[in-house]
């Protein structure tokens, strides 16, 4: 039931106009870019959680009975398009406006299965704890790159703790740290990766309007503290690193998708730049689930029940490493410069006479 802009109810773009858009620039708005922002909250989103998302979902896990609590729910797009698969959906947000936009998204499309909560930020996670069933599936959607590294890794130690056996926590469109193009927030190459000073005095060489015009003024009154709150929630990848730590478990025991199904590479395909950075991932970094190479993360985390579900979850992370290594192999590897070759035979002489 993929919709278009004929098929939005008229009260839902009126709510939508009230309690979202009338909260961004206006005349960012007005612009191509403002255009396709409003067209991805009016539409796409809830299109591509329909048409790539869910049948990803349903690969790993039976939807069909569960109890989903998404944090972060925004204006409700994922949260409709799960409904339409789960016996329950419990959607936080942290801004109300957006609560309110996702009742009424879900009031247009039917939906008597969804229960939504606008919460304060610190009592976010009390309320998830406090809900009175338990949750099959936690979802984070587009979610953890706008909170602090602390902040994640108490969202994702605390779901994790508060899953039962055989219960999944779920993470969506997050985008990699490691990626070499901050796609996300900048649209500039390896801004993402610099240290707030010099991401703040190279900010005139950022491409992206609506967020070079929101955090310029806040450099340029030096109110860095402010500037440095508002650069983490427009959004920073994340890695391997927060899991590892928050979970304080082996990643690849309890990973059983990541985002190299097909459903996410038709989502969100892979380009020279992930390519490059796979092939680094694989070589160098034998220890970690591949998945986390992606240039945006998607996946699926399971709660072990037993020995079993660990070692179904360690042989997958073996079969992917594998699969994608003879696709590696199979590719050319990009070609060097005559700058990398000379390098290269300088290296090997060197080795070969000290003997390293």
């Amino acid at each position: 039931m993929e919709i278009t802009n004929l098929d939005l109810p008229a009260d839902l773009e009126r709510v939508l106009h009230e309690h979202v858009f009338s909260k961004w620039d206006q005349a960012f708005l007005k612009t191509p870019e403002g255009e396709a922002g409003k067209q991805e909250v009016l539409v796409h989103r809830f299109n591509n959680a329909l048409r790539f998302t869910v049948p990803w979902l349903k690969r790993s896990l039976d939807l069909s009975n569960a109890c989903v609590v998404e944090i972060g729910c925004g204006s409700g797009s994922s949260t409709a398009a799960l409904a339409h698969h789960c016996r329950e959906v419990v959607g936080f947000d942290i801004d109300s406006g957006a609560i309110k936009a996702a009742e009424a998204r879900c009031q247009a499309y039917g939906l008597s299965n969804v229960r939504l909560q606008s919460v304060a930020p610190e009592d976010l996670l009390p309320a998830i704890g406090s809900l009175p069933q338990k949750a099959d599936v936690y979802l984070l959607y587009a979610v953890i790159e706008h909170q602090t590294y602390l902040e994640r890794i108490e969202t994702l130690s605390t779901l994790w703790k508060l899953l039962a056996p055989g219960g999944a926590l779920v993470v969506i469109e997050t985008p990699n740290r490691f990626a070499y193009i901050d796609k996300h927030t900048s649209e500039l190459e390896f801004y993402h990766l610099l240290p707030d000073d010099l991401a703040f005095r190279y900010i005139q060489h950022v491409p992206r309007r609506a967020f070079k015009d929101t955090i310029e003024p806040l450099i340029q009154q030096q109110t860095w503290a402010q500037a440095s709150e508002l650069r983490v929630r427009w959004g920073l990848g994340a890695s391997y690193h927060e899991f590892d730590i928050a979970l304080g478990e082996p990643l690849d025991e309890i990973i059983v998708a990541d985002g190299f199904e097909q459903e996410m590479v038709d989502f969100f395909p892979i380009d020279m730049d992930e390519e490059l950075l796979t092939r680094f991932f694989h070589a160098r970094v034998p220890s970690k689930p591949i998945g986390f190479s992606r240039a945006v993360l998607n996946l699926i985390l399971r709660k072990p029940g037993g020995e079993l579900d660990r070692r179904g979850a360690a042989e997958f992370a073996r079969s992917r490493r594998t699969q994608i290594g003879l696709r590696l192999n199979s590719v050319p590897a990009p070609p060097q410069t005559l700058a990398q070759r000379a390098w290269m035979r300088v290296r090997t002489f060197v080795d070969q006479k000290v003997g390293i």
